[in-house]
């Protein structure tokens, strides 16, 4: 599952190097070409709108990971360490809180 998401986020982050590429096409002379961090920041946007963009049209391909548990002693301990944990935040929540009011 992994190689997928590298896979694609290799294909996003090839695509904005040619999208950066591209933008120069509309150059007069070769001695008008020099770097333009604009151009960078709207290729960085531009890949990362498609990489959005493509996500939500290629959600399938990229399947839910949660467990389906049949052991019920697995499934218990599962639930316990996900009620533990959340009583963890809720306490670490209140003393942040508790901390920024001081």
């Amino acid at each position: 599952m992994l190689q997928k998401y590298l896979k694609f986020f290799a294909m996003i982050a090839t695509s904005t190097v040619v999208m950066f590429g591209l933008m120069y096409l509309n150059t007069y002379a070769m001695g008008h070409i020099y770097f333009s961090e604009t151009r960078a920041y709207m290729a960085l946007y531009m890949g990362a709108a498609m990489a959005v963009v493509m996500l939500v049209f290629m959600w399938s391909m990229y399947p839910e990971q949660a467990a389906n548990l049949t052991d019920l002693r697995v499934s218990a301990l599962a639930k316990g360490i996900i009620k533990a944990q959340r009583e963890e935040i809720d306490e670490m929540k209140a003393l942040v809180e508790e901390l920024e009011r001081k």
